[in-house]
């Protein structure tokens, strides 16, 4: 493997990034993209479905569903406005964290909203734009992971048994993305 891969692979997900296990057909379903469902999931039912959940902060912390955990590395949070907050501080999107739920995006967000000048389409409209935002960030940087397998590829460099299995994460993370912004799957 060259320095190059090591460096960019180590910068893109740090040294001991777990495993994380591509999305199986069902779960690329579109989840992320549906328009929502009448009863979203509130932050207990969120919860009840992660394990080793504990409280920290005014949040709480859990082992990522979308990949191999060992220690947690999920933070959920709560907005103001009852929004749930996913952070995997492994590299996991909330996407990907919901799908392993068997959620939708959807069910991240309150089911009404009461409050003043609160317009549920332009939500939408926005969490739609974050989620072409996400998707054009996971296509360039797991595109520059196909990238460098290709170049050694090309260059006659025999690629490892570690960046076969992150080169077929980067395509199934390619594939959700792509399925996300309505292109061909």
């Amino acid at each position: 493997m060259r320095s190059t891969k090591t460096e960019t692979a180590g910068a893109l997900w740090g040294s001991n990034r777990p495993h994380i296990h591509a999305p199986s057909q069902a779960q690329r379903k579109d989840n992320c993209n549906s328009p929502g469902r009448s009863t979203p999931a509130n932050l207990d039912v969120l919860l009840s479905r992660l394990n080793s959940v504990r409280k920290c902060g005014s949040g709480w912390v859990a082992k990522c569903p979308a990949h191999d955990d060992r220690n947690p590395s999920l933070s959920i949070g709560e907005s103001d406005g009852g929004v749930v907050l996913l952070k995997c501080h492994a590299g996991c999107s909330a996407c990907e964290v919901v799908n392993a739920l068997g959620l939708e995006m959807s069910d991240l967000f309150p089911a009404s909203s009461s409050g003043p000048g609160i317009d549920r389409n332009h939500l939408r409209l926005r969490m739609r734009e974050a989620e072409l935002c996400a998707s054009a960030n996971v296509l360039g940087l797991e595109s520059k992971v196909v990238q460098l397998c290709a170049h050694d590829a090309c260059s006659g460099v025999a690629i490892s048994d570690e960046d076969l299995a992150r080169l077929n994460v980067a395509c199934a993370r390619i594939d959700l993305a792509r399925a996300l912004i309505g292109g061909a799957k």
